[in-house]
């Protein structure tokens, strides 16, 4: 176990520094230090980004629990953030030469089958909306996970009652002390996808595997000066010491924002 959480701790910092990605107009991500957390450059493109990184609880009635993180440009900005009727709370606000990021907020069983009301206040201005349920990207369900053989290429296959903007295949292995990371972006309307043995055939035997599929959707609001992100995914652990399947875990959603940027500039 303790290898296994090594193994998901240097994958966080490999997958910030090595973005292999299949946009049609790839971008260099520019970070920012934040510990271990990279902040692209593209985020202080916006006045406001409000990631939603969605955890889907009860799809008939609509209800996820979400973490959510905000940035606010601008010198000390001091911005706040209400969806619905509820002031969202963040565990940390980190400050940058460009603005603030804040991160750590949480709202259990939001209900997000109607529009989705938000106010963010900040240095004087107060940007309101309501976010629309096509920005919602639904449910990502893998029938049955396939199970990892490292001599064989990885291939799930999966449903999405809606198809997203994108998705965003996000993989990695752990062998021979050595981290394999691969990102790669598909159309939302692809619902396979085979991640081919030879990207760790030099790191065998392999102790720790992963396999995410996140299904990605954005809006501009408010004169295009707030971007509004939601992520759904999936993944998949293996591990020779623990097995851990459909998985669901809180995850930097900035790690997305050049290929959301790519998606708004084609």
């Amino acid at each position: 176990m303790k290898k296994f959480s090594i193994m998901l701790l240097l994958m966080v910092l490999a997958m910030s520094a090595l973005l292999i990605s299949s946009c049609s107009k790839p971008t260099v991500p520019n970070f920012e230090e934040l510990g271990e957390i990279g902040v692209p450059a593209s985020v202080w493109e916006y006045e406001h980004t409000v990631w939603f990184d969605i955890n889907y609880v009860d799809m008939d009635k609509g209800s996820a629990n979400v973490n959510i993180w905000m940035s606010a440009k601008g010198e000390n900005p001091n911005a706040t953030l209400k969806i619905v009727n509820k002031n969202i709370d963040f565990d940390t606000v980190l400050s940058y030469t460009h603005g603030k990021i804040y991160y750590g907020g949480d709202y259990e069983l939001l209900n997000m089958d109607q529009p989705v009301a938000y106010e963010i206040v900040s240095g004087g201005k107060t940007y309101t909306g309501n976010i629309t349920l096509d920005t919602w990207p639904q449910m990502v369900n893998v029938p049955t996970w396939p199970e990892f053989h490292q001599d064989t290429n990885y291939s799930p296959s999966w449903t999405i009652s809606a198809d997203p903007k994108f998705h965003i295949i996000e993989a990695g292995a752990y062998g021979a002390e050595t981290v394999m990371t691969v990102i790669r972006q598909i159309p939302g309307t692809e619902k396979t996808f085979t991640l081919d043995q030879t990207h760790w055939s030099k790191i065998k035997p392999i102790e720790e595997f992963s396999f995410g599929i996140n299904a990605v959707g954005y809006e501009m609001m408010n004169k295009n000066k707030v971007l509004i992100t939601g992520i759904s995914h999936n993944y998949y652990y293996w591990s020779q010491y623990e097995l851990k399947t459909s998985h669901q875990t809180q995850r930097n959603p900035l790690r997305f924002m050049d290929q959301i940027q790519a998606d708004m500039d084609k």
